[in-house]
């Protein structure tokens, strides 16, 4: 989900996360879910983090740094060039294989 999805228009202090981001209706029909939701809301909660570090608006917070705040927590923000490993402690290989 593109951050500024995140970012109603002409906002300069406010973030949306969950099912009232902008999208398609297509695009809606795959985020609505409660993983997705969860992750626009962490990552709506660190560009706030970022935007009172910084004393900026929601659309100057630096994305780079965001995406690597949330890849660093776990957050899957490509796909994947490897089978995911289902076992039981399968996510920490997911994990680690991901950083390679």
């Amino acid at each position: 989900v593109p951050y500024g999805t995140l970012v109603p228009a002409g906002s300069k202090t406010a973030w949306v996360a969950g099912r009232c981001f902008s999208a398609t209706h297509d695009a809606h029909a795959s985020c609505r879910s409660m993983a997705q939701t969860m992750s626009m809301g962490q990552a709506a909660g660190l560009a706030v983090i970022q935007s009172l570090e910084k004393d900026c608006g929601a659309k100057d917070i630096d994305v780079a740094r965001l995406r690597d705040e949330l890849t660093a927590l776990g957050q899957m923000l490509a796909i994947p060039n490897h089978p995911a490993d289902t076992s039981r402690d399968g996510w920490k290989n997911n994990l680690v294989n991901d950083k390679k």
